[in-house]
């Protein structure tokens, strides 16, 4: 039975892994401090095409035009490269002004603010940035 259990749980981890679960590579990331906040305003933020100062608290949106939060910081991988930023969450999520990781891939720049197609659940299970 032990067994049985263990082969379902790998099949299912392996699964949410290739079809790019939201936020599971970061969130392992972000358990082991790979993630950092990019210190250097001027760090051009692609593919937007706007420095990491510029980022800095534009709002982000759901794609219903409801307000997520306010980016934070921008976030860089290991390379240094932006890779994600975090967001506060406001009382849209009931989350207590946590600050969620959300990876720049999962972004589009629309009218001076950032949008992602990303749902309410979602958000609420993308892993917490703790500077």
């Amino acid at each position: 039975m032990q067994l049985k259990l263990k082969t379902i749980l790998s099949t299912a981890a392996t699964a949410a892994l290739l079809s790019g679960a939201p936020g599971l590579l970061l969130a392992q990331q972000a358990g082991t401090g790979q993630l950092s906040e990019i210190d250097d305003d001027d760090v051009v933020v692609q593919p937007f095409n706007l420095t990491a100062d510029q980022i800095d608290d534009m709002e982000v949106m759901t794609v219903d035009g409801e307000t997520i939060g306010e980016i934070e910081e921008v976030l860089a991988d290991a390379s240094r490269e932006p890779v994600a930023v975090a967001v506060e969450v406001d009382d849209l999520l009931d989350l207590d002004d946590e600050e969620r990781i959300i990876r720049l891939d999962r972004l589009r720049l629309e009218d001076g603010r950032f949008a992602t197609d990303l749902s309410k659940s979602e958000i609420e299970a993308l892993p917490v940035w703790d500077d």
